[in-house]
């Protein structure tokens, strides 16, 4: 039923529009131009595909992955054109989890799950902004085949048959610039430069005014270094955060740390903001030579900073080789290989946060370069346990949303504390 994943071929630089009342030009939204039409026609069918790597490294994780139950997939329109430029190529919608098993004989569309028809009606929506047009059922079921004219990308004009005049000046970075001009090296060292010094001007002002052993200082090249090297979201940061923060640094205990990474999960605003809070604690414990508010507002202040400059300065940095590094075989291998290793860092996480909430006092244990953190069984929480369970049963089994789970679940915990119940 599905098909593996091929590079997709380049195709023409369509964008979103709309045509012409009469038909006969199409208005690109990105560059803000009319173009003419011609009278080839490009044919389309929606496929389903095996989102896996082409490489062997990337075809081994995702195999490993479906022994796990799920992989990705997703849904592609493979595109024939009578441009000798062109002769195939795709448009690729967004990748899904579902079992190999569902997908080796596929039930009717009303028994997918939800993210699986999400992705084939996104798919349909690109395609119709894109100036297809449906005429019809594909190969399968669900599939369903399109047609559109052929563009003269050469044959730009300012007005449209039987439309408008085009509504303001053409954006200063056209989108078909973005595939063909080549990256700056001035640009790229400006702006290294730039961010560079942006980013490490407050680290050396409060080294120059607290001293470089000091803890703000520390928190401002720790958290600098954890920008760096932390790859997979928020989830993976906070694992390596947790554990140097409480076992290296001692910056707070393993249940102040828990209590953040709950506060962070039930607010508004990004996860990674808990290292906020565990700044903020660390300077409050350790605020020599400052009071203790002035060197936790601080050391809130300057973790924020350093944390998401980095991002800044990465995401100008990169921006110019994103297209081209997208068809890179070896770097979609590598980064496959990362976000295998970085399930394993969110499985250490919530190991983590089992531990310190379901039992009041654990202890290190030591194999070799192997280091585990066991629970001590006398030191079970009953009240944790049984909302744990709860949770764990109106995720799981009711299919409850995540805010209703832990709307019921902080009810649960508020009655227990007011009956008098021990809840920590």
């Amino acid at each position: 039923m599905t098909k593996r994943r091929t590079q997709p071929d380049v195709g023409p630089r369509w964008g979103r529009g709309h045509y012409s009342e009469d038909g006969g030009s199409w208005w690109d939204d990105s560059s803000r131009r009319w173009f003419p039409l011609t009278d080839a026609q490009d044919t389309l069918e929606i496929e389903l595909e095996d989102a896996g790597g082409t490489s062997p490294l990337a075809s081994l994780l995702a195999t490993l992955g479906s022994q796990f139950g799920n992989a990705y997939h997703r849904f592609v329109g493979r595109a024939h054109s009578p441009d000798s430029r062109w002769p195939t190529y795709a448009i690729v919608g967004k990748t899904f989890p579902a079992p190999r098993a569902f997908l080796a004989d596929l039930p009717p569309q009303d028994q997918w799950a939800q993210g699986m028809t999400q992705a084939l009606n996104e798919l349909r929506e690109e395609l119709l902004s894109q100036g297809w047009r449906p005429v019809g059922k594909g190969t399968h079921p669900w599939s369903f085949t399109y047609v559109r004219p052929g563009l003269d990308l050469a044959g730009t004009t300012s007005k449209a048959k039987g439309g408008h005049e085009a509504d303001g000046p053409p954006p200063l970075i056209p989108d078909h610039a973005l595939h063909a001009e080549p990256p700056s090296h001035a640009r790229t060292v400006r702006i290294l430069g730039v961010g560079l010094l942006v980013w490490a001007a407050p680290v050396l002002v409060v080294a120059l005014l607290t001293g470089t052993g000091s803890t703000l200082t520390t928190q401002g090249l720790f958290f600098s270094g954890t920008a760096l090297v932390t790859f997979g979201g928020a989830y993976a940061v906070l694992a390596f955060v947790a554990q140097r923060a409480v076992e290296t640094y001692g910056w707070l205990s393993s249940g102040e740390m828990v209590r953040g990474l709950a506060l962070a999960e039930t607010t508004p605003g990004p996860l990674i903001m808990v290292v906020q809070f565990v700044a903020f604690l660390g300077a409050y414990h350790h605020p020599n030579p400052l009071s203790p508010w002035t060197a936790a507002l601080v050391g809130a202040l300057l973790t924020t900073w350093v944390t998401f400059v980095p991002c800044f300065l990465f995401i100008f940095l990169g921006a110019p080789y994103v297209e081209r590094l997208r068809g890179n075989h070896s770097l979609s291998a590598a980064l496959t290989g990362i976000t295998a290793a970085v399930v394993g860092v969110i499985a250490n996480l919530a190991v983590y946060f089992a531990v310190h909430t379901l039992f009041a006092t654990s202890h290190p244990w030591r194999w070799g370069p192997l280091r585990l953190e066991l629970p001590e069984l006398a030191s079970l929480r009953p009240v944790s346990l049984a909302i744990t369970v709860a949770a764990l049963v109106m995720v799981f089994r009711l299919r409850w949303s995540v805010p209703r789970t832990l709307a019921v679940c902080a009810g649960l915990g508020l009655t227990a504390a007011l009956a008098g119940l021990p809840v920590s």
